[in-house]
């Protein structure tokens, strides 16, 4: 009886000490830990680029535009072959610092950009790229000459257009087919501004720099369906601006909720959450970090990894390292790890991220001190490495308190259990002559209760969805599954995360991208958008952007490829 008391002493006292011990420490705030960024140098582009836009499309990595040696705008577009080598393209017209979008038809529309060399003037050319063809057709013209300016995709298939480079700034629309028109001016002169959806058709604009990239004193956005207002938060924590091609797609977490990253007077770094037209600072278990060592860190473009749930930031800095700062999103405090290559990678500036299939980050081109020079080097930093470099040590305190623990927890096993062993046959004799045993069914019916059959449950879970195709419901809940299996919401949720390493929506999903394959070859003549509602989808927009995720391609491209 003494060693148990002392083993429940030990149990309350270790971590009270080693919670003292920890707050005594000089360095006692929570650190951001680092980690090995596995980088690989994949072939050279054939054209040094910086100003550019990179995608994803088709199976391929593929480029676009920018300007090459000398500060002169590039005519050509480029991608990387199953064969590993680029293949060169010619465009219809240069594309330097100009829009890019992919489209739900699986096109991409590219427009604007620098009318001279060294990123002067702008232009009204707009063209469209067929990745299934690797063709351009151009074919309209802006309503305003444009550079540096922004884009997102309406669900009404029309294209929102705003921001530009040392000229006039207003809002116009693109019908999706030739024609673009003005819609209204804007409250604010910007450059580069985010276009991010708040409801199907709607979408608010905004960015903290004027036309010639000066700070604006005060950031007020404008709205495609509504009057401009003012976010005070973004007065304080400044979103960053990046001299990249960025679209919605770089930072939507969840429908009409973005990640944006921020910074204020102090030098600190920051996420901003922003849900709908609420504005919110992302609380974080440690602060950002901005140096290494002596060194500072310069970040870049971000990029989100929807399917494994990351928030990713890019960044350099002058001894030739790369960084990814990678930001669990589902957790509050969010945790986060920086990611530190070796140096020596002749790192760029204004980095173009692409997200690959497998979840790695593609960096292409780019400038290492100047306009004038970009390089043609393309590597892929891997996210997927299980090598710790520079995480902190573990504390002697820690190492001890947890073999103390351990120790302690053996302990009690051992004694309960020596405890119990002399009546636990006499209970279980008068147990088999009162009881009657419980049946096979029983069992799994008690097991199911206390949560025991995880397997029984999600097997209910897949045979309910099979046979009652409940995920054709796009307005489906895990409260309204849970409640016609009978188990608790939070064990449903808990049972599909655990075992299928998804969340309820991305498990849903599946099926419904299972559904729409089937209608995809079966007809077609069906429209996407017909498949996608058909399917179980929201809207079209979640359609495309879940479908992609899974396939890796859009839904026209996946008929594509598998007609017949």
């Amino acid at each position: 009886m003494k060693g148990l008391l002392l083993s429940l002493s030990l149990l309350v006292v270790l971590p009270l000490w080693a919670q003292r011990a920890e707050s005594s420490r000089k360095e006692g705030a929570a650190v951001c830990p680092v980690e090995k960024l596995v980088v690989e140098r994949l072939p050279d582009m054939n054209i040094p680029r910086s100003g550019h836009a990179a995608y994803w499309l088709n199976g391929e990595l593929t480029v676009f535009g920018g300007h090459t040696n000398g500060f002169v705008p590039t005519p050509t577009a480029e991608y990387l072959g199953n064969d590993n080598q680029w293949h060169l393209m010619e465009m219809a017209y240069a594309h330097d610092d100009g829009l890019s979008l992919p489209l739900s038809t699986g096109k991409v529309l590219l427009a604007g950009g620098h009318s001279e060399p060294l990123g002067i003037g702008q232009t009204f050319s707009v063209e469209f790229y067929d990745p299934t063809t690797h063709t351009f057709d151009g074919f309209g013209c802006l309503d305003t000459k444009r550079a540096l300016t922004g884009a997102v995709e309406l669900d009404s298939g029309r294209v929102l257009i705003s921001g530009n480079w040392y000229h006039n700034d207003d809002i116009e629309v693109f019908d999706g087919v030739k024609a673009f028109s003005h819609v209204k001016k804007t409250a604010m002169q910007r450059t580069m501004p985010y276009l991010l959806h708040v409801a199907p058709d709607d979408v608010i604009i905004f960015s903290s720099q004027d036309t010639r990239g000066n700070p604006l004193d005060s950031i007020v956005a404008d709205r495609l369906k509504g009057d401009a207002f003012r976010i005070p938060l973004l007065d304080t924590w400044r979103p960053n601006i990046f001299d990249v091609r960025f679209y919605e797609e770089f930072f939507e977490i969840d429908e009409y909720t973005c990640l944006l990253t921020a910074h204020n007077d102090q030098g600190e770094q920051g996420i901003v959450k922003m849900r709908g037209t609420t504005f919110s600072l992302l609380p974080t278990a440690a602060p950002i970090p901005t140096t290494d060592g002596a060194d500072s860190i310069y970040y870049n473009s971000p990029i989100v990894d929807r399917q494994r749930q990351r928030f990713y930031v890019t960044g350099t800095n002058q001894k030739d390292r790369f960084y990814v700062l990678s930001i669990d999103y589902t957790q509050q405090p969010a945790p986060l790890t920086l990611y530190r290559s070796e140096p020596a990678y002749g790192c760029q500036s204004f980095l173009t991220p692409v997200l690959s299939p497998e979840g790695d980050i593609i960096i292409t081109g780019g400038i290492p001190k100047d306009n004038f020079h970009p390089h043609a080097t393309v590597y892929r930093l891997s996210m997927h490495t299980d090598s710790q470099a520079d995480s902190p040590t573990p504390l002697w305190w820690l190492v001890i308190a947890g073999a103390a623990l351990a120790g302690c927890i053996a302990y009690l096993i051992i004694y309960i259990r020596k405890r119990n062993q002399h009546s636990r046959h006499d209970v279980e004799d008068v147990a088999d002559s009162h009881e009657e045993k419980p049946s096979a069914d029983d069992k799994g019916a008690g097991a199911a209760a206390v949560g025991g059959t995880e397997d029984e449950l999600l097997q209910r879970i897949r045979q309910l969805m099979e046979q009652e195709r409940l995920y054709l419901d796009s307005d489906l809940t895990a409260g309204e599954l849970a409640d016609q299996l009978g188990v608790h919401r939070n064990q449903l949720s808990d049972s599909i995360n655990r075992q299928t390493g998804t969340t309820f929506s991305q498990f849903v999903a599946t099926f419904r991208v299972e559904h729409a394959k089937k209608l995809l070859a079966q007809y077609p003549n069906m429209k996407i958008s017909i498949v996608g509602s058909e399917s179980g989808f929201s809207n079209e927009k979640s359609f495309f952007r879940t479908f992609k995720t899974a396939t890796g391609m859009t839904p026209t491209e996946w008929r594509a490829a598998h007609k017949a």
